[in-house]
């Protein structure tokens, strides 16, 4: 048998509970605000610490240095009557509840997705010129940061919320000027929200003036409506240059760059080893023409020297040529069955007969001294 506890809470207090708000409430994502998303990629801590010190940096290049301080009270004549304790306890809160922050970040329920709150008047601005400068410095300035999204408000996830924050923030850049938009839409931890009605209601506030004739252009708009929706608030903005800074995202600003520099540079290479190849091959050229003349003027002393090496011989080698021409051209009309020519140089054939009478000759002549001695 297990023992039951004894100090078990009833049901009302987890009732009571369960209405309280947390600890960490107000610092959730939720509707009327002004700040940045920032998407990361699994490191979510380095992320916030890159993205205070970048804002910081360039907010007080563009606004004034914020001065993190207390609003002081004025001191009152009474702190005799009261208690050391409380007066410092109630100091303690006084500075706990007025310590105010330009930048503070905020929890959004979603993976690699910041929200960081501002008390600027317009985030767009200095998203800006945060990109623009890094497009010209070519540094860069986080690792974890990929994406910095401005939002010039947040609103609840209803038809008529999102009427109210587009008349709002999307309705003044469409009021006097023809001009090109495109839609960025995404929705997370949300089913119920639809990327079409968000559209219908960007539709109806852009096309509410007939006689400016607004057209959609999703190579290179003039304008971007960014609406990101997370759980059940949605984030609204319209920024410019988005196609310029690669989607607002850092990493592709720098990386693009240094792509460029490497093809100079490689181009650069390229063009020097064609030069070195080409005066390799002039050099080559001028080599191999002096030896052509080198091996033309030996060929030609060869030449003379085996003339003068057959012309020193008995024979003549021109004549004999010759010979042997004509005896062929003999043996083939013969064969054909031609008439016999007889070659004409200055040496004459030997017969065949005449050459064996003359050994029949040679035969007898000692058998005529043979019997003049008998």
């Amino acid at each position: 048998m297990t023992k039951q506890r004894t100090n078990k809470r009833p049901k009302s207090y987890y009732i009571k509970s369960a209405h309280k708000k947390g600890k960490y409430a107000e610092q959730e994502l939720d509707a009327g605000m002004k700040g940045f998303i920032i998407t990361c990629n699994y490191n979510e801590f380095k992320c916030r610490q890159d993205a205070y010190q970048l804002l910081n940096e360039y907010a007080d290049e563009m606004y004034s240095p914020a001065v993190q301080g207390f609003v002081k009270e004025e001191e009152s004549d009474d702190d005799d009557e009261e208690d050391f304790d409380l007066a410092l306890k109630k100091e303690v809160s006084s500075i706990k509840e007025r310590k105010q922050f330009r930048f503070q970040a905020l929890k959004t329920s979603a993976n690699n997705v910041l929200f960081i709150k501002a008390d600027i008047e317009n985030p767009c601005e200095l998203a800006h010129y945060i990109l623009s400068d890094l497009q010209e410095t070519k540094k860069l300035k986080s690792r974890a940061i990929l994406r910095l999204l401005p939002v010039s408000g947040t609103c609840k996830t209803y038809d008529d919320k999102l009427e109210q924050l587009a008349d709002k923030i999307v309705a003044p850049h469409f009021e006097f000027s023809c001009k090109t938009y495109m839609y960025v839409i995404k929705i997370r931890i949300n089913t119920t929200v639809k990327s079409k009605t968000i559209m219908g209601i960007l539709d109806r506030i852009i096309r509410r003036n007939e006689d400016l004739n607004h057209r959609a252009n999703m190579d290179n708009p003039e304008l971007v409506i960014l609406v990101e929706v997370i759980r059940n608030v949605c984030c609204m903005s319209v920024i410019k240059d988005f196609k310029k800074f690669r989607k607002y995202n850092l990493h592709s600003i720098v990386e693009v760059l240094e792509d460029k520099k490497e093809g100079k540079e490689e181009s650069k290479r390229d063009g020097e080893i064609e030069e070195n190849q080409d005066s390799a091959e002039t050099e080559e050229k001028k080599d191999s023409g002096e030896t052509g003349e080198n091996k033309d003027s030996g060929e030609k002393e060869k030449h003379k020297d085996s003339g003068a090496n057959n012309t020193s011989g008995n024979g003549k080698p021109e004549e004999i040529k010759t010979e042997k021409a004509e005896q062929d051209k003999c043996e083939g009309l013969q064969k054909a069955g031609g008439e016999q020519t007889e070659p004409t140089t200055d040496k004459k054939m030997v017969d065949v007969n005449t050459i064996k009478e003359e050994a029949v000759d040679v035969d007898d002549e000692p058998k005529l001294e043979t019997n003049a001695s008998n």
